[in-house]
């Protein structure tokens, strides 16, 4: 546990550029667990998707201060290291849908109460995204398997952009 705060703080240090405040979107209540039932649990959404989360007015930590400063990196590709279940695809989502021109007029509803929304940058809704997801592509059959599946997705990603 020591070398995960030293990870952290050594990524603090050198990319201090990125710390800032951490807003909510709206607060979080305190709930005791021992004030719930055994067999009420909370809800977890593991879609990891930030059109989700929003509609379905789910708490949702403000992430999108970041995105001001990645803008002002002028990068042509950004790495994100972070270990498995730290928000990555959740992120990736909440960039697809500030820039997406196709969410346009869901954009206030997305992003009515975030700090992009009240600091907005030029290019929001701007662009049309192409969102190309393998995550279920098959790599343990047969190479011919994979190929298949492969350009299934494919295909199916570009249906879904096109239309």
């Amino acid at each position: 546990m020591r070398n995960s705060y030293a990870f952290r703080f050594l990524l603090s240090c050198h990319f201090f550029q990125f710390q800032s405040n951490v807003s909510f979107s709206k607060p979080l209540p305190i709930i005791s667990t021992e004030s719930l039932p055994s067999s009420e649990s909370l809800p977890i959404y593991l879609s990891g998707l930030f059109e989700d989360l929003r509609v379905e007015d789910s708490y949702y930590l403000d992430k999108t201060h970041f995105i001001p400063k990645i803008e002002a990196l002028c990068a042509c590709a950004i790495l994100s290291l972070h270990p498995r279940h730290f928000g990555k695809t959740l992120f990736l989502t909440t960039l697809s849908s500030y820039y997406d021109i196709k969410n346009s007029d869901r954009f206030e509803k997305l992003f009515q109460d975030l700090f992009i929304r009240k600091n907005p940058i030029p290019l929001a809704s701007k662009f049309l995204i192409l969102k190309l997801n393998f995550s279920g592509l098959y790599t343990d059959k047969t190479y011919k398997a994979f190929e298949m599946n492969f350009y299934r997705i494919l295909n199916s990603n570009m249906n879904y952009f096109m239309f």
